[in-house]
């Protein structure tokens, strides 16, 4: 992952912002934003948001499945460059190196090669100064460690996976949930969305306090 990302010596201070509702809870910005790294999922915004998610996006894990619901929703066809605005990349593309988590790596293609990626490329590709799929190794590890028999590995245990690939004095992170929220909290801070049926969010959340509980000083939970 570090060859992938151009990062051979890692990263001194990584932030890893989930999407969970409880980042409207906290005022985290600034303290975000002062880390190197900053990884963010999906097409989570911070715009609009940044007293509690900050605005830096160095990185951001993307599910691939959301690619055709992107270019869709914004009527990009096959070329994309009828969603470019004068040219420009339009306001709505995500910013930041990309890190694809994508079935298609289990299948031994590269998701790259999907044509509504490439259509989403030719609109957003001036704003993604990376993009690299996490490799078959890495998602070896993810579906072992992260998935039970019936579902799919959430992009925010992915991020958490790779995060812990690429920075050497562990993670600080954000917006993700224990599930010891308060009830109603929003699955994203951002929008109405919820959980796809084959995430497994219940075991994801419970995977995730465990691994702050066994591990404080490299998985730094901030509420």
């Amino acid at each position: 992952m570090r060859a992938l990302l151009g990062v051979p010596h890692g990263f001194r201070s990584c932030a890893v912002v989930g999407s969970s509702g409880k980042l409207l809870h906290s005022r985290h910005g600034d303290v975000i934003d002062d880390h190197e790294m900053v990884m963010r999922m999906n097409t989570a915004p911070a715009v609009g948001y940044l007293n509690h998610t900050g605005g830096r996006t160095t990185h951001r894990m993307v599910a691939t499945t959301g690619f055709d619901s992107m270019v869709s929703e914004h009527n990009c066809s096959k070329q994309g460059n009828e969603c470019l605005v004068d040219s420009h990349a339009p306001p709505w593309c995500p910013v930041g190196a990309l890190i694809l988590n994508s079935y298609l790596v289990d299948k031994g293609k590269d998701p790259r090669s999907n044509p509504k990626y490439q259509a989403f490329m030719r609109a957003c590709g001036s704003l993604v100064s990376r993009d690299a799929p996490m490799g078959p190794h890495p998602r070896k590890i993810a579906h072992q460690a992260l998935t039970t028999e019936n579902s799919n590995f959430m992009s925010g245990m992915a991020a958490l996976l790779v995060a812990a690939m690429l920075c050497n004095e562990g993670l600080d992170v954000y917006g993700f949930d224990t599930g010891d929220e308060p009830p109603g909290t929003l699955y994203h801070f951002y929008d109405d969305v919820q959980p796809s049926e084959k995430d497994d969010f219940g075991a994801s959340k419970a995977f995730y306090k465990a691994s702050v509980e066994a591990q404080p000083d490299c998985i730094r939970n901030h509420d």
